[in-house]
């Protein structure tokens, strides 16, 4: 496997896929869905969530710092040349963790999907692609609308006064204004620079088109839809889907008019 950065090579022969969002969007239930498959591995030191804890002292400590570089959506420079940096030789730490397991529980499985679930990687997705150029990112995006009156505002708490101009105003509207730019950044850079590389998912089409969802999610890992489909049943709208549609409506209209760029790119009219 080559990189683009000065990074040791991981040991099995292919890039990983990665799993990212804005907090709350639903990573869990595809994560469970494709492990159920049996033909993606995501790491074994998980969260109940099923993040994959081997990357999470990682991302604690070097996210806010890279926050500036993932907005400005540019492709990291080629640092083959240049030795390691702080943020390199941290993800190599990481990364031996995870493949402590990775090596032997995925050997027997030629053709299997690894990599891993963290919700928080959509913040280092330029990095990543710098280490791995071929490596696969499944963005998975919520109507923002329900998101900025979720109870889950840990981002908005991590990274919302270096992500957010606006700080006076409420939480939700703070929480859609993240939504929109962490994910318009996201999406931006991986059609700019990842083209079939990168595929985005809707919570919403997931729950009322699971069978087309499924299949072209399988498609994009290349793997077989029905080892993914034959777990279908499980998928059911999460009890808080909708919560916006209860809001007060004054309320609501300056929510939607702070993330109206992110509802229109993403479809949610």
């Amino acid at each position: 496997m080559s990189t683009h950065l000065h990074m040791q090579p991981f040991s099995i022969n292919s890039a990983p896929l990665i799993i990212g969002a804005t907090g709350g969007s639903g990573t869990r239930a595809i994560a469970q869905l494709l492990l159920n498959s049996g033909q993606v591995y995501l790491g074994s030191n998980h969260n109940p969530a099923l993040d994959c804890l081997d990357f999470k002292s990682f991302y604690d400590k070097h996210i806010p710092s890279f926050l500036p570089h993932f907005y400005s959506q540019k492709l990291l420079p080629n640092a083959s040349e240049l030795g390691p940096s702080e943020i390199e030789t941290d993800f190599q730490k990481s990364l031996k963790h995870y493949e402590q397991d990775a090596r032997e529980n995925i050997s027997s499985q030629a053709n299997s999907v690894w990599g891993w679930k963290g919700p928080r990687s959509l913040f280092l997705l330029p990095f990543f692609h710098s280490v791995f150029p071929d490596l696969k990112f499944l963005h998975v995006v919520r109507d923002g609308r329900d998101m900025a009156y979720s109870t889950n505002q840990n981002q908005l708490r991590l990274y919302g006064e270096l992500s957010v101009a606006e700080q006076c105003c409420s939480q939700a509207e703070r929480s859609i204004a993240l939504w929109e730019r962490a994910n318009l950044s996201a999406s931006e850079y991986a059609n700019k620079y990842m083209s079939s590389q990168y595929h985005c998912v809707k919570y919403e089409d997931l729950i009322f088109q699971t069978d087309k969802t499924i299949n072209d999610l399988a498609n994009f890992l290349g793997i077989a839809a029905d080892d993914i489909l034959q777990h279908k049943d499980g998928i059911t709208p999460s009890p808080t889907y909708g919560r916006w549609q209860t809001q007060c409506q004054q309320n609501l209209k300056s929510v939607v008019n702070r993330g109206s760029r992110g509802l229109y790119y993403f479809g949610y009219r």
